[in-house]
């Protein structure tokens, strides 16, 4: 595939172990100009005292999260960094965890409709306490998980930044992705999360991120 620059953006992977597995979420950030690698360095801070502070408490101990990546997409030659200050930091419930596929699905709210401009992240580390049944968490968990996600949006906010959603594809025609000439970046306001438990099967063993 072709690189599509996005302007002024960053893609930020955190890097977690989960049962011997390498599971990441990836996010991406819009600065106010091309971002330097001591911002970038920065910004990877950010997320880890976000997680620390409002994921940690809420996941299992399974969870490492390990390392956190940033990448300049401005253009192909981008300047990128590694983050491992303070890491690795493990989830907080020293419980049996759930398998690895197990999460649920936060769904970034743009205030836009349409596929491109809507995002979503697969939560890693839910626990036993938090369902209610096989397939559902409870509304108390819910609205923990909820506040723990918006919390990122303010952190990048409060860092000078906005968490966005990413579009680099306009579509598929023939089962072939249709490469954009740059990147569509859209402010994400909040976020929403349902009670219904999803499943990400590459997180499974041997599978993939």
């Amino acid at each position: 595939m072709p690189f599509i620059p996005a302007a002024n953006t960053a893609r930020v992977e955190t890097v977690f172990s989960l049962l011997g597995q390498v599971v990441e979420n990836v996010y991406h950030v819009e600065f106010s100009g091309e971002p330097s690698g001591s911002m970038l360095t920065d910004m990877c801070g950010t997320f880890k005292d976000w997680w620390v502070t409002n994921l940690k408490p809420l996941t299992v101990s399974a969870l490492s999260l390990n390392a956190i990546k940033a990448r300049d997409l401005t253009t192909e030659a981008g300047v990128g960094v590694e983050y491992v200050t303070g890491l690795p930091q493990v989830g907080s419930a020293a419980v049996t965890p759930l398998p690895n596929s197990v999460t649920l699905a936060v769904k970034w709210i743009t205030g836009l409709s349409g596929r491109s401009r809507r995002g979503r992240t697969y939560h890693l580390g839910l626990t036993p306490g938090q369902l209610i049944d096989p397939n559902h968490i409870g509304s108390g968990p819910q609205a923990d998980l909820t506040a723990a996600y918006n919390a990122l949006v303010a952190a990048v906010e409060g860092a000078g930044a906005n968490l966005v959603v990413a579009s680099f594809y306009s579509g598929v025609i023939d089962k072939v992705p249709q490469p954009r000439a740059a990147a569509v970046l859209t402010v994400i306001d909040s976020c929403t999360i349902n009670t219904t438990v999803d499943n990400q099967r590459r997180r499974l063993p041997e599978r993939g991120a």
